[in-house]
Formats: structure tokens, sequence, C-alpha cells
């Protein structure tokens, strides 16, 4: 009798193993599916959206004052078109992507993303950058550059275009065991009230936002998976402060 209740509970526990098995490997088909769905979506999303800005060049070039204005706005709505297609795909991409340590050139991964931002965004925000430091730096490239280009895009997107200077100041010191990186800017802040929550997913910082609310909530995701460390410090009406530190992966013998 014993023999026959051991032998059903072993067949109960096979059963029960090949059913999670077969939910597991259905999962990872769902996830798969939904991954190549958000990348080629974000490809050919973002392709007539590079035209569009092709094309509102051109006629900048070729067209009078009272046209540009209207240009302008078109220009603004596809950059926040393109924000958003960049952010959806860095949840798949981080949600799904193992971490890479790779040797950069600091300078120039800060640079392209700087150059970049304006030639988008063609706002009369002036970045400036400074970097300080041993060089190279070795890290996950894709996950710094998420936090980069999501930190600069809420800056600009922010600006206290009233002010007489928009400005963004990013500053970057790299030492043989840690990077830190600061984006700081004059723009229109957060109120106390809300800096608790604005690493949230989906939140946005006034109702006048039309970004895709996942901006710092991409920024926190990246470098908790890098293992670092991030801080805010912000006023309403000066600015805010945005404070990265990250482990630098060198070799002992670099």
């Amino acid at each position: 009798m014993d023999d026959i209740s051991s032998q059903f509970a072993s067949s109960a526990i096979r059963g029960q193993f090949m059913e999670w098995e077969s939910v597991c490997k259905e999962l990872e088909k769902v996830s798969f599916e939904m991954n190549t769905l958000v990348y080629r979506l974000s490809h050919d999303l973002n392709t007539p959206l590079t035209s569009v800005l092709g094309l509102v060049d051109l006629i900048e070039a070729d067209n009078a004052d009272v046209s540009r204005h209207y240009l302008s706005l078109i220009r603004t709505r596809v950059h926040r078109m393109r924000n958003t297609i960049r952010d959806l795909l860095y949840t798949s991409r981080l949600q799904n992507q193992l971490t890479v340590l790779e040797k950069a050139d600091l300078n120039t991964l800060i640079q392209q993303d700087v150059l970049e931002m304006e030639e988008l965004t063609r706002t009369r925000v002036v970045v400036e950058t400074k970097i300080v430091g041993e060089q190279p730096v070795r890290t996950d490239v894709f996950r710094f550059r998420v936090v980069l280009g999501c930190l600069l895009s809420n800056a600009v997107q922010y600006a206290d275009l009233n002010k007489p200077q928009p400005t963004v100041l990013v500053h970057a010191h790299c030492t043989p065991d840690r990077l830190i990186l600061t984006v700081k800017d004059n723009g229109i802040g957060i109120s106390a009230e809300q800096q608790p929550h604005v690493f949230d997913m989906f939140y946005r910082g006034t109702h006048t936002s039309n970004g895709s609310g996942l901006g710092l909530f991409l920024v926190k995701k990246a470098v908790e998976q890098m293992e670092g460390k991030i801080s805010l410090k912000s006023e309403e009406g000066a600015g805010t402060r945005v404070q990265v530190i990250l482990p630098n992966h060198r070799p002992a013998d670099a």
C-alpha cells in the first residue's frame, strides 16, 4: 500500500513539474514575441519620424518666418514622439538584456549624447560638459547611455525658457573604482511634494508634460542594474540636480 501511495505521489509531482515547465516555456515565448514586437514597432515608427524631421529641415531653410513657427511646433511634437518610442524600447531592453561591461571613452560617450540632443531639439538651451579624472571607464555602455540620455532629455524638456540663459551642466568625475555623473539644470524645478514620486513608472511632474513618464524610472532601473546609486535635489523655480554614482570595473592592473 505504501509503495502504491509513493508511486502516486511521484507521478503527481512529475505531472506538476511538466505543467510548470510548459507554463515557463509559454511565458518565454510570450516574452520573446513582446520584445520582438517592441523592437520592430520602434524601428518602423522611428524611420518615418526621421524622414519628417529631414523634410522640416529642408522647408525651414527655404521658407518664411511665419512658417518657421509651425515647423518648430512640428519638430517639438516629433521629438516627443521619438522620446516615447525610445523609452518603450529602453524598457524592453533593460528588462531582458544582461549587463555587459565594456571599456569606453567617457568623453566620446557624453559628447555623442549631447550632440544628438542638440540636433533633435534645436532649442536655445545651452548644454555644458566637464569631464575630469582617469580614462577610460569600464561599464555597461548601453545602460550608461540610457541614464545620460534620459537625464539630458528631462533637463531640456523642463527647461525654464523665461530665464535669460537656460542651461544644463553635465559633470563626470572618473576614478579607478567609480564614476560620478551629475546633471544639473536651472529649469522649472520639482516641488517638494512631487519629489518622492519622480522615479515611479509613468509619473509626470507637471500637467503640461508630454513625456512618456518613463524617463527617471528608466534611469533608476538602469542604475540599480549597474549596482549604482542615484540622488536628486531640486527646488521649484531654481532647477534640478541629479547625481549618479556607478562602479568603474577597471582591472586591478589597469
